[in-house]
Parts: C-alpha cells; sequence; structure tokens
C-alpha cells in the first residue's frame, strides 16, 4: 500500500513480510514549465480586378523546462506507518540488496525561436505563385550555428481556363512545381555538454576505474566522459517536385500525378569511433547525406448517384528509390542499427554509403 510519502509495505495474508521483499519509503519532487507564444498578420488586397495578393507574417516561442528529485529508503522498523519516515529506515541491508538507499536528480530545458512569412499570388486563378522564408532557431546547436534560414517556392499553370483550351473531356487541368529547403533539429538528447565523470572507492560499483592504486593508496581520478562538437548544424532537406493535376468525367475521376526529388544534407547521427580512440562517446555530428527519387500517384473517383447517396474512393501508388550519398565512414564507423532477439542484441540494419539508408545487414542464405 501506498501513503502520502508513497510508503510501500509488501506483506502476506498473516502480517508476516513476503521473502524477498522489503518496505520502503519514498518521496518525489517534479517542478515542470511549459510556454508556447505564437503570433500572425494576414494581409490579403487586389490590384485591380485580375490580381489577387495574399500575406502572412508570424513569430513563435517555445520554451520547456524543468527539475526533479527523488529519494528511496527501504527498512522501516518494525514494519510500522508510525517509523515511515527517512529519518527512521535503516537501509541497513544495502550489502544484500542495492536499492536500499538511493536517490536521483534530473533537469532538462529546451528552446526555439522562429519568425516566418509568406505571400501568395495569383491572376485570374489561372497563373499562381507562392514564396515563404523562416529563420528557426533551436536550442541544441552552437553559438555560431543556432539559427537557420529555410524557405520554398512554387509555381502553378491552370491549363483548363486558358481561352485556347476547348477540350470537351478534360473539366480540370493543372501543371506545378515546387521547391523549398526545411531543418531538422533532431539531436537526442537535446543540447551537448562535455561530461566528467569520477571514481573512486565511494562512487560505486565501477569505482576503481577512474584512478590508480599508489603503494596501497587508492588515488580517485576523473576522466573525460563525453565530447562536444561545436560545428554541429541543421539539418537540411532540400525537395523539388513537378507534376499535374486533371479531372474528367465531369469532375468525378481526377488523377494527380507527382515526380519528387528529395536530397538531405547534414544528417544528424551520433557516429561510432574506433576502439582505438578509446572509451569515449562520439558527439553528435553531420554526418550523412541521402538523396531519394520517386513518383506519386493518386487515382480518386468521386460521384453523388442520388442527392441522399454519394460514393468516393481513391488508390495511391508511391515508387521511391533511396540512396546514401556519404556517410562520413572515412572517419567513423559505419552507422548501425540493432535489434532484441533471440535473447540478444543484434545489429540488424546500416547506414551505408551507395545502399539504400538502414537496409537489412547481414549474412546471405539460401
Amino acid at each position: 500500500f501506498y501513503g502520502p510519502l508513497n510508503v510501500e509495505n509488501t506483506m502476506s495474508a498473516d502480517g508476516t513480510t513476503v521473502a524477498g521483499k522489503f518496505n520502503s519509503v519514498s518521496h518525489n519532487l517534479d517542478n515542470n514549465f511549459n510556454f508556447t507564444w505564437e503570433t500572425f498578420a494576414n494581409y490579403n488586397f487586389k490590384v485591380g480586378d485580375d490580381h489577387n495578393i495574399e500575406t502572412v507574417v508570424g513569430g513563435s516561442l517555445f520554451k520547456s523546462s524543468g527539475n526533479g528529485a527523488s529519494a528511496t529508503r527501504q527498512d522501516v522498523p518494525f514494519n510500522s506507518w508510525q517509523f515511515a519516515t527517512f529519518a527512521a529506515a535503516t537501509g541497513t541491508n544495502s550489502t544484500t540488496n542495492p536499492n536500499a538507499s538511493n536517490g536521483g536528480y534530473y533537469r532538462y530545458f529546451a528552446k526555439n525561436a522562429s519568425v516566418f512569412g509568406r505571400v501568395n499570388y495569383d491572376y485570374q486563378d489561372k497563373y499562381l505563385a507562392s514564396v515563404s522564408a523562416r529563420r528557426d532557431g533551436s536550442y541544441v546547436f552552437g553559438v555560431d550555428n543556432k539559427f537557420g534560414n529555410f524557405y520554398a517556392g512554387s509555381l502553378g499553370w491552370v491549363v483548363s481556363k486558358e481561352e485556347f483550351f476547348n477540350s470537351k473531356k478534360i473539366d480540370f487541368l493543372k501543371i506545378r512545381g515546387s521547391y523549398g529547403k526545411v531543418g531538422i533539429d533532431n539531436v537526442a538528447g537535446g543540447p551537448q555538454s562535455s561530461r566528467i565523470e569520477t571514481g573512486g572507492p565511494s562512487y560505486g560499483a565501477l569505482a576503481n576505474s577512474n584512478g590508480y592504486t599508489f603503494g596501497s593508496v587508492f588515488i580517485p581520478g576523473s576522466t573525460l566522459g563525453s565530447l562536444v562538437n561545436t560545428a554541429l548544424r541543421w539539418e537540411e532537406q532540400k525537395q523539388f517536385n513537378v507534376g499535374f493535376d486533371i479531372a474528367v468525367f465531369k469532375n468525378t475521376l481526377t488523377l494527380n500525378a507527382d515526380y519528387f526529388r528529395k536530397t538531405t544534407d547534414g544528417q544528424l547521427f551520433r557516429p561510432k569511433l574506433p576502439s582505438v580512440l578509446g572509451q569515449i562517446e562520439a558527439p553528435v555530428a553531420n554526418i550523412g547525406n541521402t538523396e531519394s527519387n520517386g513518383i506519386d500517384l493518386t487515382l480518386a473517383y468521386n460521384n453523388s448517384i442520388t442527392k441522399d447517396f454519394k460514393i468516393g474512393t481513391s488508390i495511391t501508388f508511391t515508387t521511391a528509390k533511396n540512396t546514401v550519398l556519404n556517410n562520413n565512414a572515412e572517419v567513423s564507423e559505419i552507422p548501425r542499427g540493432g535489434g532484441y532477439f533471440n535473447g540478444a542484441s543484434n545489429v540488424v540494419t546500416a547506414y551505408e554509403k551507395d545502399r539504400s539508408p538502414g537496409y537489412f545487414y547481414g549474412y546471405v542464405t539460401d
């Protein structure tokens, strides 16, 4: 059962403590703060009767922070609520139970800021154009690379609205194209920092990993636990699209077709360094470049059979070829992904140059 301090006392029906179980008292304290602010401004206007312009500008701020602490101590005397306090709990069974007395602390924070704008233009709903730009800042990067500039643009031509277009079978035809760049800041663990690890007789099971014994006296020491990559920057994804939309049979049958080419520059990975460099954990780095080419097709049918009965269905087809252009394997091992099966952790995927990202890695059998 649990009380105000999360007191746990595992007992049998006859009142005796269950073998292998220990009563305990614990306390947790958590503080969390989340703040999001977004603002937008729109202004739409016309120039004459044919030119339509829509504008949007805005910005956003995001902040999240928190910290917490926890403590647990086992061996409450006499299995009694009267002694369910940290002062009374002895934790004397630490020789057989490493959780007899422990605690922990955590802290986190995240901050992002953005400004953006977009302009849409059309002439008689026939010639279409759109331009957008944004500047994003992320807390996970260093001072020199904290902000990134990203953009997108598109053009469209509604051919079916031209005077020369007089097809009786095609109800709508539009040709379009676009190009844009976006940024990714998905860094596992948040901002990077150097970590110093200290060892010695009073520092737990791995106490003697950092230090040296001189004569009969052990001198605790420290070692670098992690590195910082000050050159870390935004992962950039650039995509080019060209396609068309067509509708026939009184707009009941539509086809949307796209060809796309997408490149990713500076994918964020934590490389695995060769063992000759030691056991220190490598920092996250921009080590991957990929390319993807493909086609998207969507065929849809929508029709009103009667006033109260409508039918609609669609089929989507996509094919793409994905290739790793670079994985920085010249200075680090090939990034590989793992999985847990057959009772053990095994390497099952790899990120290798001139192959598909994350292809299955293993022996080939008949």
